[in-house]
């Protein structure tokens, strides 16, 4: 164990600080709408080098079996409150009163980029997701026409399929991942990491959680 004076403490609210002059859109489709917002953290590059500091695991309680590194971080309070009004805002389902004050950072590694090309859309049950990306490769998120059948696809194979069932889901939105941009968006939306085979990028770098909402 580490003799206390050794201990540094660590100071969340002021790395996660947002953008006092930030602009909120709102944006996508006749059939996906979603929130964002450039430039969102003060501080965009310190948040970069923190999150890769971190200790990152594979574990299933945290990653669901996904192709992905996680690890867990405190939001503070500011960037808590804050995803939770964009949500309230800007969408007619109200968040419940679970309140969250951690998010986690996703690594997505480039070697397993003939993987991600085959990743399945996955949905995410009354949740908004709030997302940033860290980093510059401008990967973003893919969005797909979504129904009850195909939500029970989902459910019911793996993370990767083949072309056959890929080619069932329709993707009508992509979102650009522009570091330190800021995205909110109804999570029961059919979604997935927007690689592409001509894609070239090391890693994938962002920060994300959930806001689970009440069913009206």
């Amino acid at each position: 164990m580490k003799d206390l004076t050794d201990i540094s403490v660590f100071n969340y609210e002021s790395l996660f600080q947002i953008n006092k002059d930030i602009e909120i859109k709102l944006d996508g489709s006749d059939s996906f709408r979603y929130v964002y917002i450039d430039n969102f953290y003060k501080n965009i590059d310190e948040v970069y080098a923190y999150a890769k500091t971190c200790n990152y695991t594979a574990d299933v309680g945290l990653c669901g079996g996904a192709p992905v590194l996680r690890a867990l971080t405190y939001n503070g309070i500011e960037l808590t409150s804050f995803c939770r009004y964009i949500a309230n805002q800007y969408f007619f389902k109200p968040t419940t009163s679970t309140i969250k004050y951690y998010s986690f950072f996703s690594i997505y590694d480039g070697n397993l980029k003939y993987y991600y090309e085959h990743l399945q859309p996955h949905f995410d049950t009354n949740s908004y997701i709030w997302l940033i990306y860290l980093d510059e490769n401008n990967i973003g998120t893919e969005i797909y026409k979504t129904d009850d059948n195909l939500k029970l696809i989902t459910e019911t194979t793996g993370h990767y399929v083949n072309n056959n069932i890929f080619n069932m889901y329709e993707k009508i939105y992509e979102v650009s991942g522009k570091k330190n941009r800021f995205i909110l968006f109804d999570g029961e939306q059919l979604h997935r990491f927007g690689v592409k085979k001509d894609d070239s990028f090391d890693y994938r770098l962002t920060q994300c959680n959930y806001l689970e909402y009440e069913q009206i």
